[in-house]
């Protein structure tokens, strides 16, 4: 199915760079700052954890009201790549009672706003999985490469609880599961690889 559904774009040679020409901002001329700072507007009082270590609880927390934060400090690289969760945050720590009630700033008792879904596929083709991703009904608010083989792509939803992020993503799921969707991926509490940064000497470049 997958591969039937890239062929209706068979006639596009490169994807990457029609994307890359139809983006609303130069994707070229982007990093990792200015790529939080289109999705979470200043004056919003919204706050982003970012990582390097991926079962930490983050190292550094980006506030959109001090959006030159992470540009001073420069977004930090790791073998593992750098990943940031898309939700915000408060940025104080709840017990999680699905960890024993041990205390998280990650988990959805720390969640501010239900605004994205994070859509990855590790197993289906990087470049069939993109021309299948562009021709989706999707509000995709940003892609970016995982500097291995996989794709993130970010979803707009803008739900109004967990439940109704919930409700919204249930009609959805089995198609994205069947055209190769990570299933454990689909869900509300999900960090997506930051765009414009380093994993090793590899790029997680966004489109």
């Amino acid at each position: 199915m997958l591969a039937r559904i890239a062929g209706q774009l068979a006639g596009v040679a490169d994807v990457a760079r029609c994307l890359a020409q139809r983006s609303p901002v130069a994707v070229d001329r982007q990093d990792s700052a200015s790529v939080l700072r289109h999705l979470y507007a200043r004056g919003s009082g919204e706050k982003i954890l970012i990582f390097t270590e991926m079962k930490s609880q983050g190292q550094i927390l980006w506030e959109a009201d001090r959006s030159d934060f992470i540009q001073n400090r420069h977004l930090p690289a790791g073998n593992d790549g750098v990943w940031f969760l898309p939700q915000p945050v408060s940025g104080g720590f709840f017990p999680n009672p699905r960890c024993d009630g041990n205390l998280s700033r990650r988990s959805e008792e720390a969640v501010t706003a239900w605004r994205y879904a994070v859509l990855e596929s590790d197993e289906a083709d990087a470049d069939q999985w993109l021309r299948c991703l562009v021709q989706m009904p999707l509000r995709i608010a940003c892609i970016c490469e995982s500097g291995g083989r996989s794709i993130h792509a970010l979803v707009r939803l803008d739900a109004a609880s967990k439940a109704d992020w919930d409700r919204l993503m249930a009609p959805l799921k089995p198609v994205l599961i069947t055209l190769g969707a990570d299933r454990g991926a689909l869900s509300a509490v999900r960090l997506s690889r930051s765009p414009q940064a380093m994993r090793g000497n590899a790029w997680q470049g966004g489109r």
